[in-house]
């Protein structure tokens, strides 16, 4: 190589013009039960496929064979000993390869506290392989900078780091992300509050109509748009904050995929549902806490980002 690269543990290295690995937060894959307690949607497990290691749920269970009667059988988990088709949901997005390929990242398995609990074959991606095709595309031609990461990271003195807020259309999301961009300034951070509304009067004008926000194929658009924006100003070392209403998981996962950096943070601000399973932290201004116990359990978070 007559280029230096940097990789971290779990990538994978591809040479342009050869097929390269997929990538995506959620994955389609055949599983075999092992654990005690059965596979479900209401806990969190860890997945490892080869060196990468990243939290994973289960969102679906398409089809489960009974081990007794060797029947399919419909339910939402895997109880032990048995085989299902099942979707996942990554913390993060991970490179894989689909059953037929290298059996090294096809193959994984599932940590159940610290016991393997069951293993696989990754058969397909669900996500969005145009948006897939159109990222590996952007990063082969990306124009890198002569700044390392690590060096800018010590220039810094922090990580780049995105923070996600969002939530019900009536929670003070604007507010709060002016006192944590303020808060995170005195605190000698290059922080920057970038509301979605600033995208939808300016970047996003082109397609931008009057009820935007509420039609499908637009808001996919904008969400995509605000995905590049912000890589583009974490790719800068900043440690942005992000504005928008009712964000759904799916609209998280796209943001994940986007942006090249592990480092984001999503909080929900308002009245707790059982949408928090999607967040990382979550908030409620109604009840007993304050502005400030946010800003304070955000700093914890990122403090630990940085060790």
């Amino acid at each position: 190589m007559t280029e230096q690269i940097y990789v971290k543990r779990g990538e994978l290295i591809s040479i342009i013009g050869e097929e390269s690995p997929l990538t995506g937060n959620k994955i389609k894959a055949s599983v075999f039960w092992l654990g005690k307690e059965a596979l479900s949607q209401d806990k969190k497990y860890k997945i490892k496929i080869g060196s990468a290691q990243v939290g994973c749920r289960l969102v679906e269970v398409e089809a489960a064979l009974n081990a007794a009667t060797l029947q399919n059988i419909q339910q939402s988990f895997v109880a032990r000993h048995e085989v299902a088709r099942c979707v996942f949901h990554l913390d993060r997005p991970l490179a894989f390869d689909l059953a037929g390929r290298f059996e090294d990242t096809v193959r994984f398995v599932i940590v159940d506290g610290y016991e393997i609990a069951g293993g696989g074959i990754i058969t397909d991606t669900a996500d969005d392989s145009r948006l897939n095709e159109n990222l590996v595309r952007r990063d082969i031609k990306w124009i890198k900078s002569s700044i390392e990461v690590e060096e800018r990271e010590k220039y810094y003195g922090q990580k780049s780091l995105m923070i996600i807020l969002t939530g019900p259309k009536d929670t003070d999301k604007k507010n709060t992300a002016r006192a944590l961009e303020k808060f995170l300034i005195q605190k000698g951070k290059i922080a920057y509050y970038l509301g979605i509304g600033n995208l939808l009067y300016g970047v996003d004008a082109d397609i931008k109509s009057v009820d935007s926000m509420n039609i499908v194929q637009e808001r996919q658009e904008h969400i995509r748009r605000l995905g590049e924006v912000a890589n583009l100003m974490l790719d800068a070392g900043n440690i942005l904050i992000v504005t928008a209403s009712e964000l759904s998981g799916d609209e998280l996962d796209t943001l994940r995929q986007i942006i090249t950096t592990d480092n984001i943070l999503t909080v929900w601000l308002g009245p707790t549902d059982n949408r928090i399973r999607d967040f990382e932290m979550y908030f409620d201004d109604t009840g007993e806490g304050t502005q400030e116990d946010l800003l304070l359990r955000i700093e914890e978070k990122l403090a630990q980002t940085e060790d």
